[in-house]
C-alpha cells in the first residue's frame, strides 16, 4: 500500500475541483492557482497513484472510470473535512466542548461547589468533568485542561493564576479539648498536644506552618492520629487547617 502524504492531500484538493468544475483553467481560478500549477498537480498526482484519473482534451476534461470512482470516495472525506472546520467555528463564537479539570477536595468544596451552577448557565454549551482528588497527578500527561493546586503544589514549568487572596491558616480544637489540655500560645506548645496529621496526595505529611515566607516555622504536629480528608471532625484533637 502505498504510503499517503500532505502533498497528496493538497493535489487531491486539485482533483475535486477539476472535477466540480470541469476545466483546469476555471479550477485555477477558483483555487488561486495558475494553469501550469493546476495541470503540474494533476500530473504529480498520477504519477504516484499510477494510474490515469482524467481524459483531457484541448477543449474539454472529463473523469476516468479511476477518478470518478476517486472523486465520490474523496467527496466523504472533503465533507468531513468542511464540518469539522465549522464545528471550530463554533468554538470561536460561544465556548463549548468539554472541560476537564483536577482539583483538591478543598479547591472543590471552597471554590467550586459555589460556582459551577452559574457557569453552566453562562456557557450551556461547556460540559464539565472535574476530578476531585488529592492525590497530585500530572494534568498535562493526564490529559486535564486544568487544575487547582495550593500555590507550593503548583509546578514551576506551568501557568498559574491566583484564584483567591493568600490564605490564612489557623489551629482549632473542640471547646472540651482546650479547656481540658489548655490552649498553645505560641507554636512550640503544640508538641504537648494531640494533634491531627494531615496527609495529602503525595502521602507526605502536610506540616503546620506557623509565620510567613522567611520566618515560617513548620512543625508536623504529633498525636496518634492521621487523616487525608479535612471534612472530618474529631472532637479531642488539635486541627491546623
Amino acid at each position: 500500500m502505498r504510503h499517503f502524504d500532505r502533498s497528496d492531500l493538497a493535489d487531491l484538493n486539485v482533483f475535486l475541483a477539476i472535477a466540480r468544475y470541469g476545466s483546469f483553467r476555471q479550477t485555477a481560478i477558483n483555487l488561486n492557482l495558475t494553469t501550469s500549477a493546476v495541470s503540474h498537480a494533476m500530473r504529480r498526482l498520477e504519477n504516484r497513484l499510477d494510474v490515469r484519473l482524467l481524459h483531457r482534451t484541448s477543449r474539454s476534461v472529463a473523469l476516468t472510470a479511476a477518478g470518478d470512482d476517486l472523486s465520490k470516495a474523496l467527496h466523504v472525506g472533503f465533507d468531513a473535512i468542511a464540518n469539522g472546520l465549522l464545528a471550530i467555528e463554533g468554538h470561536r463564537k460561544e465556548p463549548s466542548g468539554r472541560l476537564r479539570l483536577n482539583v483538591s477536595k478543598d479547591a472543590g468544596r471552597l471554590l467550586l461547589a459555589c460556582v459551577w451552577e452559574d457557569f453552566l448557565a453562562r456557557f450551556p454549551l461547556i460540559h464539565l468533568d472535574i476530578t476531585v482528588e488529592d492525590r497530585l497527578t500530572d494534568i498535562v500527561e493526564s490529559g486535564y485542561d486544568a487544575g487547582i493546586r495550593f500555590l507550593d503544589r503548583v509546578p514551576q514549568d506551568m501557568i498559574a493564576v491566583p484564584l483567591t487572596k493568600p490564605l490564612r491558616w489557623v489551629v482549632a480544637g473542640a471547646p472540651e479539648y482546650l479547656n481540658r489540655h489548655g490552649r498553645p500560645l505560641k507554636p512550640a506548645d503544640i508538641y504537648q498536644h494531640r494533634c491531627v496529621q494531615m496527609r495529602i496526595g503525595d502521602n507526605s505529611i502536610y506540616p503546620w506552618e506557623f509565620g510567613d515566607r522567611d520566618e515560617m516555622i513548620r512543625i508536623e504536629g504529633p498525636g496518634p492520629l492521621r487523616l487525608n480528608d479535612t471534612q472530618m471532625v474529631i472532637a479531642p484533637f488539635l486541627v491546623g487547617h
